[in-house]
């Protein structure tokens, strides 16, 4: 087993290496940390793709820096690559980060994960950075060898970092073309209906104008939502509300809890947003935390489990 660096040689061999991994998930990882549909040669493509657009020096901010064939290390072993880590270094700020980890999921890659990182956190002194971030990274997977490694290697949450989901997030994907009201939620808003309850398309500025009905006061943390917005209303006071798809903009209040209520909301507008999409941006995932409710209210919706992620760590070098 031995250290390399990449170059452009190697490319259909990293290809070859990380499809070797995900063939045989339900969903695939991409080097840049993000998600697409697992069918070849769709999901090949995009591995390429993407490699090469952090080597081309694009999206340097989406990157957290910059990627060069110095800082995607691999490890060799028995002439085949084994293991692989996508760096950047933001040398103005003196950052270096692991962005995406490939390994297989066994004893082996549970030690090559570990010389991975430590080449990588070598590699970020040898440059004189301050500190090293592993992710954060959909690529990132709770109880893997990269996160044992980085773990083990002195990398620690920053309690004043926004982790989205709490340290730990489900990942669920899910699909927004063709998506239609079932007539099990069109039975519920019927149910609703007869308590009292109603649904009602609204702007985000619509929404701030309405009161809610427990404490008569506008709905709260709409900072981050964006258009289009569903709210649930007995009268003209709000009992819930939703907007687009972020899930951690549903709210419903509490004494209205348990009746339906965010099911219908997250199905109105999963619907809206079907009219919404293009078709190259028809399926989405999200993250949530893993003792959210929220986790039943998506798989409703035809999300699915895709793995148990974690944020970003650091450490001081």
């Amino acid at each position: 087993m031995r250290i390399i660096r990449y170059n452009e040689n190697m490319l259909e061999q990293c290809v070859e290496f990380w499809w070797g991994i995900y063939e045989q998930k339900p969903y695939i990882v991409r080097p840049d940390g993000y998600q697409d549909i697992n069918n070849p040669p769709v999901a090949c493509d995009v591995f390429r793709k993407n490699l090469r657009s952090g080597l081309n020096g694009d999206y340097t901010t989406h990157w957290r820096g910059v990627v060069t064939p110095d800082s995607i290390i691999l490890v060799e072993d028995n002439g085949k690559i084994a293991g692989m880590l996508v760096c950047s270094v933001d040398s103005e700020n003196l950052v270096g980060t692991i962005r995406s980890g490939f390994m297989h999921q066994d004893q082996r890659g549970r030690e090559i994960a570990d010389v991975l990182v430590s080449e990588a956190i070598e590699h970020f002194r040898r440059l004189g950075l301050r500190k090293a971030v592993v992710g954060p990274s959909y690529t990132l997977e709770v109880e893997r060898p990269l996160h044992i490694a980085v773990l083990d290697a002195g990398f620690a949450w920053e309690e004043s970092w926004d982790q989205p989901g709490g340290h730990y997030g489900v990942v669920m994907g899910g699909w927004f073309h063709d998506f239609e009201l079932s007539p099990e939620i069109k039975q519920k808003m019927k149910e609703l209906r007869k308590q009292g309850i109603t649904f009602q398309k609204v702007t985000l500025d619509e929404l701030r104008e309405f009161k809610r009905l427990d404490n008569d006061q506008p709905p709260d943390n709409l900072e981050s939502i964006a258009n289009p917005c569903y709210g649930a209303f007995v009268g003209d006071r709000l009992v819930g509300w939703l907007a687009w798809v972020c899930i951690c903009g549903l709210e419903v209040i509490p004494s209205y809890r348990r009746r339906g209520i965010g099911t219908v909301l997250l199905h109105l507008v999963m619907a809206e947003t079907d009219e919404a999409v293009q078709e190259e941006d028809e399926y989405d995932c999200t993250v949530v935390s893993v003792t959210s409710p929220a986790r039943v209210l998506l798989h409703s919706a035809g999300f699915k489990y895709w793995y148990l992620g974690f944020g970003g760590m650091l450490m001081d070098l």
